[in-house]
């Protein structure tokens, strides 16, 4: 989704950002946004920086470090961004749900970080859940909110029930437009059959394990992915490799098609799309299951475009966790939890700013096309075609 830049430069994106606050908040919010953003960190000492105030550094970090403290500014900015955002969302606008961990390695003083089991295996408490808007045939995007929570603060309730205020937070905001697009590769499944099942909500899911109605029978989604008939086809193309220097590019050969399914406890009508692939040698993947409520023809096309969303999902996570990784999130050096919850809220600013700006869909693992670069390649292009007839 491409939503009109609200200015063109960082400093006037920063004084946008902050209108309406009193001039010490005020100076706060446009230095960390310009700091993060031309330091590429959310280091509190590389802010200060490259801000290069005609005073000690060491003073600037200070003053950031003890503003970071004012946490109704989060909720603030949070919400300009999404109200501004939300009015370009569409009813058939894509809204990426994702979840993913906040780690800091080798810290043991941040305020509600680890959780211990009974093993004590140290996991990292802090998690983030963010809605990315996408419209079908761009390749822009838009963060609309990013919201930062432990397993450990005294308000935790679960981590269903932070996700589920996040998508209530944005479904809101757009009045209800947008198709959530919800994957168990990024959320856990109990979020996902709890959002579909208690949200009044256009949604395709990915599932891999649980029981689904099909004629009034009880089945799970293995069985229902076994006996499902697949009369469409085509091909889809996907890249393979842990780095760039060792990547291939693979061509898939699709079957798919649906049924019709309801959730348990539920009466609403929804479908099943089911893709299966073979490799060139013939040998099959694991099935991929979909539900949604947005198949209501029979055609292949709209089969096409319930696969292209989870395409979509798996393609789109990468670039923005990719952008959010460029700033070393993991280089933050604030103990307080809501510092950090500010912090990482500010961040989030950032990134929607340079999503309006310069940055746009780049990764494409998986796709209906040949995916472009210089890969090895199990099949050839039209282009190596006529050098081998040369």
């Amino acid at each position: 989704m491409k939503v009109q830049p609200k200015y063109k430069t960082i400093e006037d994106f920063a004084a946008w950002l902050s209108e309406g606050n009193h001039k010490p908040s005020a100076k706060f919010l446009r230095d960390m946004i310009v700091g993060i953003h031309n330091a590429r960190s959310v280091n509190l000492t590389e802010i200060a920086a490259v801000l290069n105030e005609d005073i000690n550094q060491h003073a600037t970090q200070k003053r950031l470090s003890r503003n970071l403290i004012r946490k109704e500014l989060a909720d603030a900015v949070a919400n300009q961004i999404l109200n501004y955002a939300a009015g370009y969302v569409k009813a058939s606008t894509t809204l990426v749900v994702i979840s993913h961990k906040l780690e800091k390695p080798k810290s043991r003083k941040m305020q509600y970080q680890y959780e211990f089991s009974s093993s004590t295996h140290a996991d990292y408490s802090y998690r983030i859940c963010e809605i990315v808007a996408h419209d079908t045939g761009t390749d822009f995007y838009t963060p609309l909110l990013s919201v930062l929570w432990s397993r450990n603060a005294p308000d935790y309730v679960s981590d269903t029930d932070e996700i589920r205020k996040v998508v209530e937070r944005v479904l809101t905001a757009t009045n209800g437009r947008g198709v959530l697009a919800l994957s168990s590769d990024f959320l856990p499944e109990k979020t996902i059959y709890e959002l579909i099942q208690s949200q009044n909500c256009r949604f395709t899911a990915k599932i891999v394990n649980g029981h689904l109605i099909y004629h009034r029978q009880t089945h799970t989604i293995d069985d229902l992915i076994e006996h499902c008939d697949t009369p469409y086809g085509g091909t889809m193309f996907k890249l393979r490799g842990k780095d760039i220097d060792s990547t291939n590019e693979i061509l898939l050969f699709m079957q798919f098609g649906s049924v019709p399914i309801r959730l348990p406890d539920s009466q609403q009508p929804l479908k099943l799309v089911v893709l299966k692939t073979t490799n060139q040698s013939g040998r099959a993947g694991k099935g991929m299951a979909l539900v949604t409520s947005e198949l209501k023809k029979r055609s292949r096309q709209a089969h096409i475009d319930r696969i292209e969303t989870q395409f979509l999902v798996w393609n789109l996570a990468k670039s923005i966790l990719e952008q959010k990784r460029n700033f070393s999130p993991d280089g933050f050096r604030v103990l307080n939890y809501e510092r950090l919850q500010l912090l990482m809220t500010l961040l989030h600013a950032v990134i929607f700013f340079d999503a309006q700006t310069t940055e746009h869909l780049k990764n494409h693992d998986v796709s209906l096309q040949p995916i472009p670069g210089d890969y090895v390649r199990d099949f050839l292009l039209p282009g190596d075609a006529e050098v081998l007839h040369r």
